[in-house]
């Protein structure tokens, strides 16, 4: 059977709610209230409806950017 003809199926979110995409801005101020440390990062996320794993992911991936001006 020729791969070709038979599409790998589309991911969902596990979750099974919906996909949600931020902006770089949003991204940005939840790493900065991360980053403060005003508050728990299970609140932080929980603010900004995402998860540990993605908020965590957002620090590192600005942090690489070299976006740390940001922070001040």
């Amino acid at each position: 059977m020729d791969s070709r003809a038979c599409p790998k199926p589309k991911k969902h979110c596990s979750s099974g709610s919906a996909i949600v995409k931020y902006t770089r801005k949003q991204k940005e101020q939840a790493v900065i209230s991360l980053c403060s440390r005003i508050k728990p990062a299970k609140e932080v996320a929980d603010d900004y409806g995402t998860t540990l794993e993605n908020l965590y992911n957002w620090k590192r991936q600005l942090l690489n950017e070299g976006c740390v001006e940001i922070m001040t």
